[in-house]
């Protein structure tokens, strides 16, 4: 008889629990096929990195490459020597070891020119 009600129960909580999956189930998830490198989804990117006196953030124009930091309740935009054009800009944080600091790395992933910022002005990479 106990092997009678564990088997009952198992086949009653197997057929409970494929209702559940089968009805619960929404639309299978798919891959963004609109998505492009030439064509970004918006237009801002924030991105902020925690160091020991508080913390940075970046404000970058994914479209321009145009980058701005806060300052008294504003944003003020970094230096170019040159406006870098149109392009898909995106942007790193990365903390230096002695934790106050941060790197700042700007990339345009369609043409591949990257950029590092030295107090607030952006350096281009050059190649040799």
């Amino acid at each position: 008889m106990n092997r009678f009600l564990r088997y009952t129960a198992a086949a009653i909580l197997g057929a409970a629990g494929w209702i559940a999956m089968s009805h619960g189930r929404g639309p299978i998830a798919q891959a963004d096929t609109n998505y492009s490198l030439s064509s970004p989804a918006s237009k801002f990117i924030v991105r902020s990195l925690a160091v020991t006196n508080g913390f940075q953030v970046i404000r970058m124009d994914l479209t321009t490459g145009d980058a701005c930091y806060p300052s008294a309740g504003k944003w003020l935009k970094y230096v170019d020597d040159a406006p870098p054009g149109p392009g898909v800009y995106d942007v790193q944080m990365m903390p230096a070891p002695d934790g106050k600091t941060v790197y700042l790395i700007r990339t345009d992933v369609s043409t591949g020119r990257v950029w590092y910022i030295n107090g607030t002005k952006w350096i281009m990479f050059t190649d040799q």
